[in-house]
């Protein structure tokens, strides 16, 4: 069971993210999460495709367009 509104993984989340105080990247930010949590529950940071470190290296839950695409 996770607390008095959310489960345990949204928890852990919420609590990583810390109000958008967090900086870092996407697995920085998984890494977070997963100290945060039991061992019984491990989110997957999986990359599948052409890798992206722009996209990657972002702030999570940020929109950021890479030039290339901007510019097409």
């Amino acid at each position: 069971m996770g607390g008095t509104k959310n489960g345990v993984s949204t928890d852990a989340l919420l609590k990583a993210w810390d109000n958008s105080r967090f900086a870092g990247g996407y697995h920085h930010f998984r890494n977070e999460t997963v100290g945060l949590l039991p061992p019984t529950q491990s989110p997957k940071y999986t990359m599948v495709g052409h890798r992206e470190r722009t996209f990657e290296h972002q702030r999570p839950f940020s929109i950021t367009v890479p030039h290339a695409a901007a510019a097409a």
